[in-house]
């Protein structure tokens, strides 16, 4: 589990960091095909790198921080990073933000491997919560973590040029990381992408 820790720190980190690296491209986002979109991801998923492919994305968390962030495919600031491998354990990274902004991402790597269009319950091994917010020139970072979770997936489609899964997951009592003063939060997290884990 130590290893998909800290495999996962850093790729949450620098896809916070990259976000809103397309923001220029949001209008030829919006006008492209979901055929084009879903190609553009990956297999498996883009890596450490970051795909717009969330139709929608919803965090809310609760508790030491109270914030519920939201974001759509095309809006510049709102995407998918990580893999899912139906022949390894998934981690996916759900991000929301700018370079220059705030920002929120949500992690989690899951238990075991999710088949292709596998639905329902799925166990998580872990969940981490990023987050900053810039204000003048003072960052405020601050990072959760539990030790489990959980992964509801409701649609999940693998075809070829028709890539979808929707769902959400949930993880409570986020533990503070990094010497951070502040009591747990709860995190729920909502989402619907042009992805799946493989294709048929």
């Amino acid at each position: 589990m130590q290893t998909k820790f800290l495999l996962l720190v850093s790729f949450v980190c620098l896809s916070l960091l990259a976000c809103g690296g397309n923001g220029s491209s949001g209008a030829a986002s919006e006008a492209s095909t979901s055929s084009s979109q879903s190609d553009d991801v990956g297999l498996y998923g883009p890596g450490l790198g970051e795909a717009d492919v969330l139709r929608s994305l919803t965090i809310k968390v609760s508790g030491g921080v109270n914030a519920e962030v939201s974001g759509k495919k095309g809006d510049g600031k709102t995407s998918l990073g990580g893999e899912c491998d139906p022949s390894m354990f998934a981690n996916l990274s759900f991000n929301i933000g700018t370079t220059m902004g705030d920002r929120m991402g949500v992690a989690f790597v899951s238990e075991d491997p999710i088949a292709t269009e596998q639905t329902g319950e799925i166990a998580l091994d872990w969940v981490l919560l990023d987050s900053a917010k810039i204000k003048a020139s003072d960052i405020d970072l601050k990072r959760f973590k539990s030790d489990d979770g959980t992964l509801t997936i409701t649609t999940h489609n693998a075809s070829a040029g028709n890539r979808r899964m929707t769902g959400m997951f949930v993880a409570k009592n986020l533990e503070p990381l990094d010497g951070l003063d502040s009591p747990p939060v709860d995190v729920e997290v909502h989402f619907d992408s042009e992805f799946s884990c493989g294709v048929k």
